[in-house]
């Protein structure tokens, strides 16, 4: 769980970059919560580089979070 405030972007890639493996790799889903989200570009350059996907949904009331979270279990 990332709070946008608290995103060190920088960090985050360089860990990402760090901790990856061609042997044993991870994707990245990342979902968003809200409409008034910062700058997505970090997160999309971490689901990028893992061969993830970034989803986007204007809060945890109905049917979009719950398809995304089953989408992403899938």
């Amino acid at each position: 769980v990332i709070d946008s405030g608290d995103t060190d972007v920088a960090g985050l890639l360089a860990t990402v970059d760090e901790l990856a493996s061609p042997d044993k790799p991870v994707r990245v889903n990342l979902v968003v919560l809200g409409e008034s989200a910062d700058d997505l570009s970090a997160l999309r350059a971490v689901a990028d580089r893992t061969g993830g996907t970034l989803e986007t949904v204007p809060s945890t009331e109905g049917a979009a979070l719950v398809d995304i979270i089953r989408k992403l279990a899938s």
